[in-house]
């Protein structure tokens, strides 16, 4: 049991017993000046100890042993800050669309090792309190420290979400033309009554948001999110930023974020479409929304359809295939694949509509009438062969 803590502490550290000591001339060692900042005297002694490389495993088990009992005997305040260092090197090895990686599995694994660790993980993960109020867990501080400039963290969150739906939807820029939307923009961005100068500068900064690359639009977007924008912001005064993103494939990897931000994924549009069927044409991004398990995967929209049938609409068999597995009801659905002219909505894929109905009749239930059929590739002998091969019943 004592190795086996050891081994954890150790693994916490960053400290793997053939991985410790390092290797001569590397430049990205655990024990470099440049990220340790460890006096040049220390890391001598640790390159002179790598040295002498140990090689039986009752050898290596010692080393452990001793690298352990020097952690333990540290004091209290310097075992919490060698700990909160591991924690930062954790969070700098994250990208800004996923900022706290590996951090639970940390303070899980720290609070298992003794009561001291384990005051350490509740401290890290504590909220302190301020004015009465709760704020965020210091590692949580410490990912807005790290990812936020200075002119954001000073931001209040009006001003921090008008500026990320800017940053998504050039639109906004349009929006601010409105005299009375410009000045509270800027006066939140000012803090004070703006000048015209301001005015112009907000709004030159703004505009040139719209000129960068989606990839550079979606990472400042997720800067502003860990500085404090609000994931439940409505876009428009009808869209919610997350079903703005559910219908564009270049945002998908701000969506991780957006839920760790407490994001409502069951919201609705104006005509009551939910972020799953804005997704249906890209399954990348309805895969991420499903990993998060969503209430309304059946609800349906002002014209009485619902994501499935959106999917199918979209001859999407993929998310067909994912939506179905998520326990989906087929309802209706065959009936939107087995009429198709050519000549009106999505045009005869034979081979990819009889893969998306033989989806629909292998999870929907048993056919037990004709459907109306106007398919170059389905006819009623085909769909008989699927729901005999799919719902036939074996009598003794």
């Amino acid at each position: 049991m004592k190795k086996l803590l050891n081994l954890v502490v150790l693994a916490l550290l960053g400290i793997s017993q053939t991985g410790f000591c390092m290797e001569q001339g590397s430049g990205d060692s655990e024990f470099s000046s440049k990220k340790s900042k460890l006096p040049h005297s220390k890391i001598k002694e640790y390159k002179s100890q790598c040295k002498k490389q140990r090689t039986s495993e009752e050898e290596v088990s010692l080393n452990v042993d001793s690298k352990f009992e020097s952690f333990s005997d540290l004091p209290f305040e310097l075992k919490y800050q060698v700990l909160m260092l591991r924690l930062r090197s954790i969070l700098e090895k994250n990208i800004v669309f996923r900022p706290l990686d590996g951090v639970k599995e940390f303070l899980d694994a720290l609070s298992m090792v003794n009561k001291e660790c384990n005051a350490i993980a509740t401290d890290l993960g504590r909220c302190n309190k301020l004015t009465g109020e709760n704020t965020e867990p210091k590692y949580k501080i410490m990912v807005k420290n790290l990812w936020v400039p200075n002119d954001f963290l000073s931001k209040e969150k009006g001003y921090l979400d008008r500026y990320m739906g800017c940053v998504l939807s050039p639109e906004c820029i349009v929006k601010l033309q409105n005299s009375l939307q410009l000045q509270k923009f800027c006066f939140m961005a000012a803090e004070k009554n703006p000048s015209e100068a301001t005015i112009a500068r907000v709004l030159n900064d703004i505009s040139l948001v719209s000129f960068k690359g989606d990839q550079e639009r979606a990472e400042l977007a997720a800067v502003l999110l860990i500085a404090g924008a609000d994931a439940n912001y409505y876009i428009s005064d009808t869209e919610p930023l997350i079903i703005f993103l559910a219908h564009r494939e270049n945002f998908h990897t701000l969506i991780p974020l957006m839920f760790l931000k407490r994001v409502n994924i069951d919201v609705v549009d104006l005509f009551r479409n939910t972020t799953l069927m804005q997704a249906v044409r890209f399954p990348k991004i309805l895969e991420a929304l499903l990993a998060y398990n969503p209430e309304g995967i059946n609800l349906k929209n002002n014209f009485g359809s619902s994501a499935l049938d959106a999917a199918v609409v979209a001859r999407n068999r993929d998310s067909v295939a994912m939506l179905l597995e998520r326990k989906a009801q087929v309802g209706d659905a065959l009936r939107l694949i087995t009429i198709c002219t050519g000549d009106v909505g999505a045009k005869c894929d034979i081979e990819l509509d009889k893969a998306v109905a033989e989806l629909l009749i292998q999870f929907g239930p048993e056919i037990k009438f004709q459907y109306p059929v106007s398919h170059p590739g389905i006819n009623q002998s085909w769909l008989k062969h699927m729901n005999e091969k799919y719902h036939s019943v074996k009598k003794n």
